[in-house]
Parts: structure tokens; sequence; C-alpha cells
């Protein structure tokens, strides 16, 4: 397939279901808190950390140290949200495809 590096490095986090929630969030609200994050995502608070981790050395998402709390924000939102629009279609492939491999297996 022959997808931009840009692209093709963004999708490479993206395509993790927990990463692309976090993504999707962060994109619907701007600015987030790791507490808002948690409350969507209701994962473990480590998870949720190692996952921010993951995304803001991949300079997909920057954080905001501030007093109280610490803030999250996509760093290209517009072309993230692109890339997310134009491969939805390949992410619930990969969710049907999931699906079809466990009532195969039963």
């Amino acid at each position: 397939i022959d997808i931009p590096a840009d692209e093709s490095h963004i999708l490479g986090f993206i395509r993790n279901n927990v990463s692309r929630q976090i993504v999707t969030f962060i994109l619907e609200h701007e600015l987030c808190t790791f507490n808002e994050i948690l409350g969507y995502t209701k994962k473990a608070p480590s998870t949720l950390s190692w996952h921010l981790k993951r995304l803001s050395k991949a300079a997909i998402i920057s954080v905001t140290y501030g007093k109280k709390h610490q803030l999250y924000q996509v760093l290209d939102s517009k072309f993230v949200e692109e890339i997310l629009y134009k491969y939805e279609e390949s992410f619930r492939e990969q969710v049907a495809n999931g699906c079809y491999e466990i009532f195969e297996r039963l």
C-alpha cells in the first residue's frame, strides 16, 4: 500500500484502539486533563499513562505541565482528523476481522 510516511507514522500509533480513543477524545475537546481522558477510556491509570507517553514521544500529542494538572492536546489536529477520517473504514475492518476470527475458533 502506498501510504505517505507522515500518515504511516500516525497510523502506526492510532491503529491501536486505546491510542485511537485517546486521540479522538482529545480532538473532540481540544485540551484535556489526565483525569478527563481516564474517565473516558476507563483504563488503568498506568495504561493510560503509557499510551500518553508513547503519543507524546511520537509528537502526536503535546503535554503542558501546569501547577495542578497536565493538559494534553493533539499537535496537528487537522492532519490527524484527516487521517482518522481517511482510514476509518480500515479500522472497522480490523474489528470485523477480529470478530470473525473469534467465531471461526468456536
